[in-house]
């Protein structure tokens, strides 16, 4: 197999791993503590750092490496204190106050005894 086609593949597998973590972190599909994300920027940046040190591209192999080491750093510690990763984060359905009971203040503001204060309640969207 031809050498260059191996580290393309190699490459372009790296960057795929790399952005689909970090994708998913975007998104709320992953927490930062989990041991996928981390597992995904390891497996990621290894990949980009052989592509990057055979093609000699030296800033780019650098980075990978630190990224790399930092990925698997985070792992062995969360490892080696054998804490749960975060739970996966839950999707929040965005929340507003219903304002419709309520009247704006007019100037001037006097205080009102607490009794006869309306409370605003949460309602989903």
């Amino acid at each position: 197999m031809d050498t260059f086609f191996l580290l393309s593949v190699l490459g372009w597998t790296g960057a795929l791993c790399t952005i689909t973590g970090y994708g998913l972190l975007t998104a709320g599909r992953l927490a930062a503590t989990s041991r996928l994300f981390q597992a995904l920027n390891i497996t990621g940046s290894a990949f980009l750092f052989c592509s990057a040190y055979f093609s000699q591209a030296w800033p780019s192999a650098a980075v990978n490496a630190l990224w790399a080491f930092i990925g698997l750093h985070a792992l062995i510690m969360m490892l080696r204190t054998k804490k749960k990763a975060a739970p996966e984060p839950v999707p929040v359905e965005w929340l507003r106050f219903d304002d419709s009971t309520v009247t704006p203040p007019t100037l001037p503001l006097t205080l009102l005894p607490s009794s006869s204060v309306q409370h605003r309640t949460l309602t989903g969207v």
